[in-house]
């Protein structure tokens, strides 16, 4: 099974959020704006002693409990058996709830179908709730109805009975906390299932020693490993062989002090209760687990070995991307086999059965760019088959500083988190967007006038993966973003804002080019969509008309599909400034000659031209620093380009 959404409640700007994920999911966003909160909730959700302290409450208010959420989904039927009772139209929804008030803070609660009626008595325990219970069953709803029940069990029981025989009245509600849990909580069912690893930004290499095998690269390094040996027949020879003799030995009728258990336990307790006796009923023993072979890490540079608690961030950042890119070589095109699964396992006999979940945090961190493009890719091979021996399935949630680790291409995979006022004189809280492949086609095509047949997410895809650059990535991270025709345009804007002191760029804006106001509808509705403010340029191609007929024609088609996706009024040859949009007849170089004057753009340009040694005026129009050169010796003269500095005005207001 593998995380389908994680919900959190009053977790440092968490208050109430949730995100959905996917096999590969990144979390994007400002600084501050909560992206980590949601892998540390994870991180919290399947820590055996998680610790907690005031600040880690939204505006320290320990009053209400963290709750953290996490819905399962494509269970196996081996999960679907185990936890049968808790899952709801194929989904399986746990919450932990952790406290700094209460004893009971950790439990994990599962979902079930109850009688809501139930809901007091099953919140008490102990003498409490058969006291309870004993007044309840006095009501004269109830006299007649319920049995007599002198113990919890008891008490379980007639409830659990009642609800069976009258399935009418059932709601699905929370259970006892008493069903399921990790290791040390409750039943621990889930860590057969899935296994959770936390790689953080920056790691203390003296946790590293205090942690022992929690820390990240000894749990990476048993998992490469178990890969490496789980192919090796001798190994698996071994293991079926060990298993066999043990049985055999632990076998009662081979064991005769076995067998003498029960009696002499039988003795001991006729001292107190002379009529009972003790009965044991021998279970088949669990799979047998070969330990893992344990390996002291070292790195050998500059003729010296030092362990990997010693070396810099950056190659320890370094060795654990070289694991994971060993986990990902080792992956198969099919699910992990029995056999694969459970040649060796340190945990137990479901380990190949194992969801793996990695919760990085920056994977980009200490890495040069060509190294963080890379590793990108190895995080989506890493998430497509099983490993064998180690997983059935990887899925990996990361909070991402770099363009160079999400694409336009997988817009689905990001969850943009931001922080917002929600309520006057409150902290601010987190809040996510995401958006899908057919919710996007969906506006697009509509905007496009709804030519049949209908555009889907399968058939946009090819057009939106022809957008990707690095300037388009970028958007992602923007606090706005600004979308133009070409790089002309982005020269024209950034320069005419500098001239008037106006650093686009530094106040958080991406302009970017998206090579052709086709291609305009598609990225304007991918961002937005994620939340992010965006303002659209674009020139009509007035010039087109009376020129080639069909160019004109497919020139109005887009002039008005753009008004429609920007909710104006539709017309032929827009010029129009408004606060999300701007469109003028003429291109934007023809704006600026018009405006400015033919005469002296054109001298002025030749003269910055000269100063910069740009040869070639076509690259020089797409040089922000020499247009805005060009306006500034412009405005000494008295000479402005108003509908530039009005789109720089509008633009300023979006956010």
């Amino acid at each position: 099974m593998i995380v389908q959404e994680i919900g959190v409640r009053n977790y440092r700007s968490l208050k109430d959020e949730k995100i959905s994920c996917d096999t590969l999911t990144a979390l994007v966003g400002p600084n501050g704006a909560g992206k980590s909160c949601f892998i540390r909730a994870l991180d919290l959700f399947y820590s055996p002693s998680p610790n907690l302290s005031r600040d880690d409450f939204y505006n320290h208010d320990i009053s209400s409990d963290i709750e953290i959420a996490i819905t399962f989904t494509a269970l196996t039927e081996r999960e679907n058996s185990r936890f049968s009772s808790r899952v709801q139209n194929g989904i399986l929804p746990v919450v932990r709830v952790l406290s700094l008030t209460s004893r009971n803070t950790g439990r994990y609660y599962g979902f079930v179908r109850q009688f809501p009626g139930f809901a007091g008595l099953r919140a008490l325990s102990g003498r409490e709730q058969i006291n309870f219970y004993r007044e309840f069953r006095k009501s004269d709803e109830w006299k007649d109805v319920l049995p007599v029940a002198t113990s919890g069990a008891a008490v379980a029981e007639a409830l659990d009975q009642w609800e069976f025989e009258h399935q009418g009245f059932l709601e699905v509600g929370r259970d006892d906390g008493q069903f399921i849990g990790f290791e040390n909580v409750a039943r621990g069912y889930l860590s057969d299932a899935t296994k959770f690893i936390f790689i953080p930004a920056i790691r203390d290499a003296a946790d590293d020693v205090r942690e022992g095998k929690a820390s990240p690269i000894t749990q990476l390094m048993d998992l490469v490993v178990r890969s490496t040996l789980a192919t090796n027949e001798e190994i698996a020879t071994l293991k079926a062989e060990t298993q066999k003799k043990y049985v055999e030995l632990t076998n009662p009728g081979n064991l005769p002090a076995l067998g003498l258990l029960a009696e002499n336990l039988s003795g001991t307790l006729h001292q107190y209760y002379e009529e009972t006796d003790v009965k044991l009923r021998w279970l088949p023993p669990d799979e047998f687990s070969l330990p893992l072979p344990k390996a002291d890490v070292r790195l050998f540079e500059d003729n010296l070995d030092i362990p990997v608690s010693k070396v810099g961030h950056g190659l320890q950042r370094a060795f654990i991307l070289s694991l994971l890119q060993h986990l990902a070589i080792a992956r198969a095109p099919v699910a992990a086999t029995e056999t694969n699964a459970e040649t060796v396992s340190e945990v137990g006999p479901t380990e190949g059965e194992l969801n793996l979940i990695f919760g990085i945090e920056e994977p980009e961190i200490y890495q040069h760019p060509n190294r963080q493009r890379h590793f990108a890719k190895v995080l989506l091979e890493l998430t497509k088959n099983a490993i064998p021996g180690v997983a059935a399935r990887t899925q990996i949630i990361y909070a991402t500083h770099s363009p160079l680790m999400v694409g336009i291409d997988r817009f689905d995979n990001i969850r943009r988190i931001t922080r917002i006022q929600a309520e006057a004189e409150m902290p601010k809280v987190s809040r996510a967007a995401q958006t899908t492949w057919d919710e996007v086609a969906e506006i697009v095509w509509i905007a496009n006038g709804e030519p049949l047949p209908k555009y889907t997410g399968a058939t946009i895809r090819p057009r939106v993966v022809s957008l990707m650059t690095p300037w388009m990535n970028e958007g992602f991270f923007a606090d706005a973003t600004v979308l133009v025709e070409g790089e002309d345009d982005r020269a024209a804007l950034l320069g005419a804002a500098l001239a008037i002191g106006i650093d686009l760029e530094s106040r958080g804006y991406a302009v970017i080019p998206c090579n052709g106001k086709t291609n305009l509808d598609r990225c304007k509705t991918i961002f937005e969509k994620l939340g992010i403010p965006t303002f659209i340029l674009w020139d009509s191609d007035f010039h087109l008309l009376g020129k080639d007929k069909a160019d004109a024609e497919n020139a109005i088609k887009q002039n008005r599909t753009l008004l429609r996706l920007v909710g104006h009024q539709e017309e032929d040859w827009p010029s129009i400034i408004e606060n999300r949009f701007a469109c003028f007849k003429d291109c934007l170089e023809v704006t600026l000659r018009n405006e400015i004057g033919a005469e002296v753009f054109d001298a002025l340009l030749a003269d910055v031209q000269t100063r910069y040694a740009i040869s070639k005026r076509k690259y020089a129009l797409k040089n922000p620093l020499v247009i805005s050169e060009v306006l500034k010796s412009a405005a000494s003269d008295a000479c402005t380009s108003k509908t530039l500095n009005d789109i720089v005005n509008a633009i300023v207001q979006l956010k």
